[in-house]
């Protein structure tokens, strides 16, 4: 089989080297709750099923690439990716449009924290920070201890380069170089919780390190949104195979409990150009992706997404506070889902 041919195949990626390396299959279990009888087949893709775990429900990738495989994903072109074969064509040429976007977020995080006398946090981390567009966003908002997190060494390079305070993640988001519990009032992950191989690991370790009635939260795709039903297997919202785990709202909660209760969820929009749009169109109908220029100019685009705000539940019970039945502390709030 040629390199050409090779590099459209899921189960490859392309080293820094040029050379090519084969994804490998791990184990078949669910990455929420460690079910592992196979779960109901879904949809097929070459290499990969997408089923529905018989036990918590979450739809998930089976067999998972092993932890090495992973690792190369992420360690190799994964922010310049040319053949968007498991990366971005040019991350940091998005630079413009991403800040605008994760503004955006950050604002109504901002929002719930001020409404539940949250905010300003003093200690702040986000996993998966990427190129450190968020972290940047976040520094606008006022005078944290800010902290980042990457599972790319390439990331981590250049967001230190940037002055910013950025530790290795493993494959299940832990920070293994941040070590005293309770210390963290708010972590957030944009776009990467479907990414991790172990979710409990990374619940746990979130909860602990998290101080009391902290806030998690997270943007992932949202899989009974109207977009995706209609779009099904050929949603955007579906990569092979760095896409691991697949929630919809009730899932979702399922999985974070009990440490963490569900405050507040918006329908995300993402701030993308003409080109990005062309490329997932290009996807829905199956075309191989077309590199092109970045455009510093974007609209708003529904991209099949939530923003899901969780507060850390008690950590001495580990059930939620008197307030904080999901009813009764959304109502104290005066807030409502979106």
């Amino acid at each position: 089989m040629s390199k050409k041919n090779l590099l459209h195949q899921a189960k490859h990626i392309i080293k820094n080297d040029g050379s090519i390396v084969q994804l490998l299959p791990g184990q078949r279990k669910c990455p929420v709750c460690g079910t592992q009888d196979g779960g109901i087949k879904r949809w097929s893709f070459e290499c990969y099923d997408m089923v529905v775990c018989r036990n918590c429900g979450v739809m998930h990738l089976t067999p998972l690439p092993n932890i090495e495989s992973l690792e190369h994903i992420y360690s190799n072109n994964y922010f310049n990716d040319q053949d968007q074969l498991h990366g971005y064509a040019d991350y940091a040429a998005q630079e413009s449009l991403l800040r605008r976007t994760f503004a955006r977020r950050l604002a109504l995080i901002r929002q719930e924290m001020i409404r539940s006398d949250s905010w300003p946090p003093q200690h702040v981390l986000e996993i998966g920070c990427a190129l450190g567009f968020g972290l940047a966003e976040v520094q606008t908002l006022g005078n944290f201890q800010l902290f980042g997190a990457d599972i790319s060494p390439q990331a981590i390079e250049v967001c230190r380069q940037k002055g910013f305070q950025v530790s290795l993640a493993t494959v299940n988001g832990c920070v293994p170089e941040i070590k005293d519990r309770n210390s963290l009032d708010l972590i957030y992950m944009f776009d990467v919780i479907e990414h991790i191989i172990d979710i409990k690991t990374f619940l746990d370790w979130a909860f602990i390190h998290l101080t009391e009635k902290g806030f998690l939260v997270v943007t992932t795709p949202d899989m009974k949104s109207l977009e995706n039903r209609l779009l099904g297997r050929r949603t955007p919202s579906i990569k092979i195979p760095q896409h691991l785990t697949l929630f919809d709202i009730d899932t979702l909660q399922k999985a974070f409990a009990p440490h963490f209760i569900l405050v507040r969820h918006w329908r995300d929009f993402q701030m993308v150009g003409l080109n990005t749009i062309w490329n997932r169109l290009r996807h829905i109908f199956g075309r191989a992706p077309k590199h092109e220029v970045q455009s510093e100019r974007g609209i708003w685009f529904i991209n099949g997404m939530r923003l899901f705000l969780f507060r850390a539940t008690s950590q001495e019970t580990h059930k939620p506070l008197s307030i904080q039945t999901p009813s009764a502390y959304n109502n104290s709030l005066g807030i409502r889902a979106l």
